[in-house]
């Protein structure tokens, strides 16, 4: 009896995961420097609603603290610190303000966003973080031997910076 319960709930529990898994394929596809971006967005919310010198401010202190995490060897603390930054000026929110006790998130209900500064020195200045961060992100996943998040951060840099020789 008990061995037929523990099928029963072992098939439930694959089909509302199959079901949930249909809702975020897109979502699922992107890489973990993105993904991490939605699951702190309440966290990172105030700050990028600042002004640009604040945001840099904050950025510098969450790369500073990521390298120090590197340093010690906590490369999973630094890729969440550097994501974290990362998602300063690129992040994704979803709609749905409760996607998290509501069953999951949606790719209908993602917005993607890019901070781009209010002129061409922010816009620049930006995109020099947002390669740095990356940079970090590929040097974690490359020593965790997470080759295909590697691969995905360094696509994202030379889309940026076709001439970077790091990545």
């Amino acid at each position: 009896m008990n061995n037929s319960f523990d099928s029963l709930l072992k098939t439930a529990c694959n089909i509302k995961s199959t079901y949930l898994n249909q809702d975020k394929k897109e979502f699922n596809n992107l890489p973990e420097f993105y993904k991490s971006g939605l699951y702190c967005y309440d966290m990172m919310k105030n700050v990028r609603i600042q002004k640009f010198k604040f945001k840099k401010f904050s950025f510098e202190v969450l790369r500073k603290s990521g390298l120090e995490q590197i340093k010690i060897g906590n490369l999973d603390d630094a890729h969440y610190t550097f994501s974290k930054a990362l998602s300063i000026f690129k992040y994704i929110k979803s709609a749905n303000v409760l996607w998290k006790t509501e069953g999951g998130i949606k790719d209908e209900e993602l917005s993607y966003f890019e901070d781009k500064g209010e002129n061409p020195s922010e816009a620049n200045q930006i995109n020099s973080m947002i390669v740095n961060c990356l940079l970090n992100i590929s040097y974690c996943d490359l020593v965790s031997e997470k080759y295909e998040e590697t691969r995905k951060a360094c696509d994202e840099i030379i889309k940026r910076d076709s001439l970077n020789a790091k990545a």
